[in-house]
């Protein structure tokens, strides 16, 4: 008769309770306790033989956490970093609105705690409210797409380089400098957006080597 095979440590690889001194094999090996559920596993790296919640977003065990409709703001198929399996978040679109003007209204969204509930109004500017799907648009093909300002090459709203602006949003490239829309932050030193012949792309200043010489 063979000598008994002693118990294995936390960590082990087993295949049955009775090989681990614990008296727990999860998940193919050791484990410091008995680890049952759908979002907990013994077999997580760096800390393999610890019974642990599944990080947020993992995939759970095998068959559990099964998706649920968006409508209803269930599980999402996922685990929630506690040991449990994850609803969907706050925000998620859980039911359609409509468009008033430039604004979707109406809209539903999780609230991160299984329930559905009205959201607040959304803003599309500098884009339009899309009635056919009742979200804001993320580009532009058309003028009409966008809130009241041209529709610039490349499907961005806003006015195009070289047009004057007050505010950033106004341009198309989400910069305004020197009172022009500029193709990019001109923010150096001796840059400006308004040099003659070149406005709205950001150039040298002419008269930087003056103002350096009488700082």
């Amino acid at each position: 008769m063979g000598t008994p095979r002693p118990p294995l440590a936390i960590a082990a690889a087993c295949t049955d309770d009775a090989d681990c001194a614990s008296g727990h094999c999860t998940d193919g090996v050791c484990c410091n306790a008995e680890c049952i559920g759908p979002c907990v596993r013994c077999d997580l790296t760096t800390i393999v033989g610890t019974c642990a919640s599944v990080p947020s977003g993992r995939p759970p065990r095998p068959g559990a956490c099964p998706v649920e409709v968006a409508l209803t703001c269930g599980n999402d198929g996922t685990c929630d970093g506690v040991g449990r399996c994850r609803l969907r978040l706050e925000n998620t679109p859980c039911g359609d609105g409509f468009c008033d003007g430039d604004t979707v209204v109406g809209a539903s969204v999780c609230d991160g705690k299984g329930a559905c509930r009205v959201g607040a109004r959304r803003i599309c500017t500098p884009y339009t409210c899309d009635p056919a799907t009742a979200q804001c648009r993320d580009h532009c093909v058309i003028d009409a797409d966008c809130a009241g300002k041209p529709c610039q090459p490349g499907g961005r709203c806003g006015f195009g380089p070289e047009q004057t602006c007050r505010l950033p949003d106004e341009c198309a490239s989400g910069f305004c400098v020197s009172g022009v829309c500029c193709d990019s932050a001109c923010d150096g030193p001796c840059m400006a957006c308004d040099v003659p012949g070149r406005s709205g792309t950001c150039s040298p200043r002419v008269d930087c080597a003056v103002d350096a010489g009488t700082d």
